[in-house]
């Protein structure tokens, strides 16, 4: 993990890391909840490898998140349908060394 970006993450935004010893030193899927619209910025700081997060496609059309999700290189996912050429892009990324992040929640959370 980044060290500085933990450091940081404690300190102004109160980051928790539960089980950063099980996080093995290769690519891998992370699945977060998502509480702030900065998550995937703090995970991109706190996580040692490159990673692309998976987006639901509405977002891809909104020209003020667009930036980001190109910055991310995100994936645009179609909810509630099966979205295999997402998932053919993410393990391709996987493949290349990216990890993938994705909210299983499908959206921001206020459980604290």
């Amino acid at each position: 993990m980044n060290r500085f970006g933990i450091l940081l993450g404690k300190i102004i935004f109160k980051v928790r890391i539960y089980g950063e010893e099980n996080i093995p030193d290769e690519p891998v899927i992370l699945a977060a909840n998502h509480q702030s619209y900065l998550d995937p910025a703090l995970l991109t700081v706190l996580h040692p490898f490159r990673i692309r997060f998976l987006a639901k496609s509405e977002l891809f059309k909104n020209p003020l998140i667009y930036p980001f999700l190109a910055i991310y290189s995100s994936i645009p996912l179609r909810r509630g349908k099966i979205s295999l050429e997402s998932f053919k892009e993410a393990f391709q990324s996987l493949e290349e060394g990216i990890s993938v992040g994705i909210f299983p929640e499908g959206t921001r959370t206020r459980r604290r």
